[in-house]
């Protein structure tokens, strides 16, 4: 219980007299509600192939309800290669569906917010959006000038990760296009506070408060 998810290069199920492929249906059974991921690989080794190819075939017939997983026979790979092969096919099915597209963050932050709250079903775990992601929505939205827009996206960013100082900078610089002078003050303040070398967020400081 350690962990969610497994990656196996060549299980070896010959110690013991295959005790362990042979009790694999049994605990399979047992365990008829398991939540995990499980990536398993084999390459072109002919000692151990025809035991991994049984164990998939034992899985393919009792696999709990709620495990994720898959089993690859990569025939041009060898017992050496095989290892950062699977490491990188068994991530990658991992973390399918992972990736924020240009496409959901025209979308909007909702449809962000919604796409992980998805991962963190499948994970059970909470996912936040990152930082960055959240930045790149809000300089989409700064570039176009939609700087109520681009609000709601950096308040969200630095509630998330309150030491984010590009997010309070961002957030200052909506607020001074959208005429609320005390709240960029605020806000670059904020910013300049956490990351006291944010030279742009000194010189606006000094410029908002000397305007009449």
């Amino acid at each position: 219980d350690m962990f969610s998810a497994y990656i196996t290069a060549t299980p070896w199920f010959l110690y013991g007299g295959k005790a362990l492929l042979k009790e694999s249906e049994a605990l399979l059974k047992k365990h008829a509600k398991l939540r995990k991921f499980y990536y398993f690989f084999v390459g072109n080794e002919p000692e151990i192939q025809d035991a991994v190819i049984e164990f998939n075939e034992k899985l393919k017939a009792h696999t709990p309800k709620s495990l994720k997983w898959s089993f690859h026979h990569l025939k041009s790979e060898n017992h050496i290669t095989i290892v950062p092969r699977s490491i990188s096919a068994g991530l990658l099915q991992l973390y399918s569906g992972w990736e924020v597209t240009p496409e959901l963050m025209a979308k909007g932050l909702k449809d962000v917010q919604g796409h992980f709250r998805i991962l963190s079903r499948k994970y059970d775990y909470k996912v936040n959006v990152p930082a960055n992601i959240l930045n790149r929505m809000g300089f989409l939205a700064l570039r176009g000038e939609k700087f109520k827009e681009a609000l709601p996206i950096y308040h969200y960013c630095v509630k998330l990760y309150p030491g984010y100082w590009i997010g309070y900078h961002n957030i200052g610089y909506c607020y001074e296009n959208t005429g609320d002078k005390q709240k960029a003050i605020q806000y670059y303040q904020k910013s300049l506070d956490i990351h006291p070398k944010n030279k742009r967020a000194a010189e606006k400081l000094k410029e908002l408060k000397n305007a009449k």
